[in-house]
């Protein structure tokens, strides 16, 4: 087990150490999902684009992170709590959605508002 483990854990860049190897009794359901996805963008970031930026994390707290950039025509999206793209990867079967909550509004107000009628209309 120790051996299944470990390749985990190098499989998963550390994200998953283990597997579960046991349920106890009184474990009314487990859900688990795991995917690890290593696409490429349909249009590739120039890494002499990137430029060290401030990012503001949950609490206006702000550190200093290298960000990616490129001028590109992708879907795009404003609302009152955030605004969103799409970034295809690949021949373009692949998106990925992101989600950037506006000055003032947090993720948690962004999955307040989650539903299938909400998404739809995103789209």
């Amino acid at each position: 087990m120790v051996r299944i483990n470990q390749w985990v854990s190098d499989k998963t860049h550390e994200k998953i150490p283990q597997i579960i190897t046991e349920i106890p009794p009184y474990a009314v359901l487990y859900l688990i999902n795991a995917i690890y996805f290593n696409g490429t963008w349909s249009q590739e970031f120039n890494p002499e684009s990137t430029r060290e930026m401030m990012f503001c994390l949950p609490g206006n707290e702000y550190v200093s992170t290298d960000m990616m950039g490129r001028v590109d025509t992708v879907n795009y999206l404003s609302n009152e709590s955030f605004s969103a793209i799409q970034l295809s990867y690949g021949e373009g079967n692949f998106m990925i959605t992101l989600l950037l909550p506006h000055i003032g509004k947090t993720v948690a107000d962004i999955t307040a508002q989650m539903s299938l009628e909400n998404w739809e209309a995103w789209q």
